[in-house]
């Protein structure tokens, strides 16, 4: 397969899989018809095999027009959802909205830096095309895809807040009913609740790593990583929840 048609498979299949970036591990949402390249791709790579035929050579650059039109008109759809995902990050500080400023203007920036390249497809003859499909998916790996990645988590990281607002609340009220109940006094009850205090403070620890990752721009994986982290901590606070709501009911059945 020539290079200048892998660049082209990877630009495409970089815009699909990004499409698929959903924060807050949201579900993907349904690709557009256009975005979707793979039967377009097959196309392109059989029409080569026609080395030297003109009309090959016709077809083959009016499908690469329609191709990175299509690539770009994606890209850029994706990048503007991005932005207007991290438009919403709100109510996490001044240091975070400086961060949300930041990654939304060179968002912005990246649209534009599509749908110039969009602009400049109508012209393009057969080589022109090879070069704007290598510069696309180059820029794509080099410049794109690490600042979306940051903004991603970002998003992700934003959005999981309200989930340890939930879980302190969660922890308060079910320290006030065992207390309530007279059952603090039982090594159980003090044991269990520690056991969940500790898996909180875990959790909200992991949470400030995850912040202070972001904020510094440490790697996308390393935020990431700490995001997860983070979040695992929280389910073992849930699990500690359900432990000792179990061992109420062992105590007091409803």
């Amino acid at each position: 397969m020539p290079l200048n048609t892998k660049l082209l498979i990877f630009a495409a299949a970089a815009v699909v899989l990004g499409a698929g970036l959903g924060p807050a591990g949201s579900a993907n949402a349904a690709v557009p018809e256009k975005c979707v390249f793979d039967s377009r791709l097959s196309a392109l790579t059989e029409i080569q095999k026609n080395t030297g035929a003109l009309d090959a050579i016709r077809d083959e650059l009016k499908l690469r027009r329609e191709l990175l039109q299509d690539i770009i008109a994606c890209s850029a759809e994706e990048a503007r959802k991005l932005q207007s995902s991290v438009k919403e990050v709100s109510g996490q500080g001044a240091e975070i909205d400086r961060l949300r400023n930041l990654f939304a203007g060179q968002l912005e920036d990246f649209v534009k830096f599509y749908d110039l390249r969009f602009s400049r497809t109508g012209d393009l003859g057969l080589q022109g095309s090879k070069d704007l499909a290598r510069e696309l998916a180059e820029w794509r790996a080099s410049v794109y895809a690490p600042l979306a990645a940051e903004a991603a988590n970002l998003v992700i990281w934003s959005r999981n807040q309200v989930l340890f607002e939930t879980a302190t609340v969660r922890f308060n009220q079910i320290t006030y009913t065992i207390k309530a109940l007279k059952l603090w006094e039982r090594e159980e009850f003090q044991v269990l609740a520690g056991q969940t205090e500790g898996n909180l403070a875990n959790a909200f620890r992991l949470n400030r790593e995850s912040k202070e990752a972001l904020l510094r721009r440490a790697s996308p994986e390393t935020s990431s990583n700490r995001i997860k982290g983070s979040l695992q901590a929280l389910a073992e606070t849930y699990q500690s929840f359900f432990d000792l709501s179990e061992a109420v009911k062992k105590i007091l059945p409803l």
